[in-house]
């Protein structure tokens, strides 16, 4: 782009490029702090009360903001940072498609299907960093089929 673009022209479409990678990680963030409040938490804390949900949904928001933030700083490089953000998504998949259609969803081999499926990914990465998510999706569907015939 610097060969072609005018450095006016230039200076605005970098800054919309970063406008928009700034709206994917936001929208990234809150996505992934409110669905682990709802989908982990809530379940856990068995409360009517709305002031507590709200400052968990505050809390576990920053928490999920800092483990970005680390993941920031473990990969520079911008591309590899927003693929591992779909990675650690992708396992979130079977879950979320197992519960719209099932007759009766569970929600213990959900939960426990995202969490191996994330831990799997994450651990696939040093040694497969184009591919982790193959493994952890894979494992997470095998969770959740595994845990749902089981408690049938």
């Amino acid at each position: 782009m610097g060969e072609f673009l005018p450095s006016g022209v230039l200076g605005l479409t970098l800054v919309a490029v970063l406008a928009v990678l700034m709206s994917t990680v936001n929208s990234l963030v809150l996505v992934g702090g409110s669905t682990f409040f709802t989908s982990i938490l809530k379940p856990m804390m068995n409360r009517a009360n709305s002031d507590p949900g709200i400052r968990m949904v505050q809390l576990s928001t920053a928490a999920f903001g800092g483990v970005a933030l680390l993941f920031a700083f473990a990969l520079p490089d911008l591309v590899r940072l927003l693929l591992m953000g779909a990675f650690i998504l992708l396992p979130l998949c079977p879950a979320i498609i197992w519960s719209l259609y099932a007759d009766k969803p569970h929600a213990t081999p959900a939960i426990m299907s995202i969490l191996t499926g994330v831990i799997t990914t994450l651990a696939f990465v040093p040694t497969m960093p184009d591919t982790a998510f193959a493994p952890g999706f894979l494992v997470a569907l095998f969770v959740m089929f595994a845990g749902q015939f089981l408690l049938q």
